[in-house]
């Protein structure tokens, strides 16, 4: 059983029950301890694995240019990244030999796994960035390293600054997506290891928006949990591809933005061959 539906069951079964003080404190204590066994049977099954699922997503997705998905850029009738994906096999088939067999064809299988599907907000050559499909609160998004590590103390010094150059762009995007320009607070969580709470074995920033406190009550749950505790749920498909346009979209105004105002060129350095498809460095 997931952390999750645990704590959803253990959560809605004794939230009627009253319970001795003494009695209850007991309870809890054997809710955490059901809880800190259910993420270690997780982290165990992850790790016996064939394949890291974050690492599964980083094979699945390329560089992609943030700009592609500014509705009012030239290309907006790319808007999803898997019509990019789409658009880059037809135009590698095109350019395949006719006769032998196809480059790469072995890993096809794993790239089309379910399993490596996301809901994209990001994906650079060092980074990507990626809605939880089990969100503390809506818009929450995992920011990772595209290679491989373990924790934080693993990440080299490149790999480094790419997340750190990233974070606060990812965090204006989504706090804009989701609250247009009122002011947001959110949370930025890394955890590492298996008693820090870290549950997934690749290194990975959780970016946590919280909704405003006098927030009316709505049909979608609000959680102010932290570090695994409290109810998650899982996301929604429909939800979960809609929320992404609109957090890619602002992502793109936003590496715009910092293109006009700061100087600095984000893509620079992310999708040269597709620059060239397009017909120059200008976006």
């Amino acid at each position: 059983m997931s952390d999750s539906l645990l704590n959803n069951h253990l959560n809605k079964n004794l939230k009627f029950i009253r319970f001795p003080s003494w009695r209850m404190k007991y309870i809890l204590q054997l809710q955490t301890i059901l809880v800190y066994i259910s993420r270690v049977i997780l982290h165990l099954r992850i790790m016996t694995s064939a394949r890291c699922p974050f690492c599964n997503i980083a094979a699945r997705y390329p560089h992609i240019l943030p700009s592609l998905f500014n509705s009012n850029s030239n290309n907006a009738t790319i808007t999803t990244p898997d019509s990019v994906l789409s658009r880059l096999r037809a135009e590698t088939e095109e350019t395949r030999p006719e006769s032998g067999p196809a480059s790469g064809s072995g890993s096809e299988p794993e790239l089309e796994a379910e399993s490596s599907h996301a809901y994209l907000i990001l994906s650079t050559k060092s980074v990507l960035a990626f809605l939880d499909i089990m969100p503390l609160t809506r818009g929450h998004v995992l920011v990772v390293p595209r290679e491989h590590y373990g924790t934080v103390g693993d990440v080299g010094v490149t790999a480094g600054r790419e997340l750190g150059q990233w974070i606060p762009i990812i965090s204006r995007a989504v706090m804009r997506a989701l609250f247009g320009d009122s002011e947001a607070h959110w949370n930025v969580v890394q955890n590492n290891g298996i008693r820090a709470a870290q549950v997934v074995p690749h290194v990975h920033f959780h970016i946590v928006p919280r909704p405003p406190l006098d927030q009316p009550p709505s049909s979608k749950k609000t959680s102010y949990v932290m570090f695994g505790r409290g109810q998650r749920d899982e996301l929604d498909e429909e939800e979960g591809e809609k929320l992404a346009g609109e957090i890619r979209e602002e992502l793109a105004r936003e590496v715009q933005r910092v293109r006009d105002v700061e100087g600095v060129d984000l893509e620079g350095d992310i999708g040269g061959d597709e620059r060239k498809r397009r017909g120059g460095g200008k976006l």
